[in-house]
């Protein structure tokens, strides 16, 4: 796909109104907050990606608010300086959508677009989000793998691409090649402030895994 067909994409996603219950809870949002975004967000597009960064869902503060994958929640702090670090974004913040943040390397999108009730999506909607993220992976021609933050992402990705969950169990820190056209799939914790403030996701954990995609990305080679 062009260029040209991505961006369509991304307009078709905004649109989106395939899950009434969603739609119900966006609107009910964005009556008590009419400057909110309250949409799905599409994919954050960066220069020359190689790897496809992708998370579950927008949280209700966060990217339902500001219409921007990872911004301005607790999530998108820590993701961020992470970010930076392995030097896939250009500042280790993402606090709106006109702080000047952008990625290279690397573009980021979810499994569903919509911030659903209670951060909680149903098997349906995530179904009906997944074909958005199939198309997005055929439009990126340099792709080589992808980061998977949390096991929903992962199984999503398995799924469009028609990979078994089996063979392909998820665990932090992992790499899994699915493909001769090699493919990787890197498996990372979700950086919520559950799996963050008790100790489970450490920068250092997250960091070494954008480390090694970054290092596959630019060598075709794991460490």
């Amino acid at each position: 796909m062009s260029e040209r067909q991505l961006k369509q994409l991304q307009t078709q996603i905004i649109d989106c109104q395939k899950c009434s219950r969603l739609v119900s809870y966006l609107e009910k949002i964005k009556q008590e907050h009419p400057g909110w975004w309250c949409r799905p967000v599409p994919l954050l597009l960066g220069a020359n990606t190689q790897i496809l960064i992708v998370g579950l869902a927008p949280s209700k503060t966060g990217a339902n608010q500001y219409g921007r994958m990872f911004t301005g929640d607790q999530s998108a702090h820590f993701l961020y300086r992470v970010l930076y670090k392995a030097g896939l974004a250009n500042q280790a913040q993402s606090l709106h959508e006109d702080d000047g943040l952008q990625l290279t390397g690397a573009s980021m999108t979810a499994v569903a677009r919509c911030a659903p009730p209670q951060n909680k999506l149903t098997a349906h909607e995530i179904k009906n989000c997944l074909p958005y993220l199939k198309q997005e992976i055929d439009c990126l021609s340099q792709l080589k793998c992808f980061v998977a933050l949390g096991r929903i992402a992962h199984d999503g990705i398995l799924e469009v691409l028609q990979f078994s969950k089996k063979m392909y169990p998820f665990a932090h820190g992992k790499a899994h090649q699915l493909n001769q056209n090699q493919w990787i799939l890197f498996d990372a914790y979700h950086p919520s402030p559950q799996n963050v403030n008790t100790g489970r996701l450490t920068e250092k954990m997250l960091l070494q895994v954008f480390e090694n995609a970054r290092y596959y990305a630019a060598s075709g080679r794991l460490k």
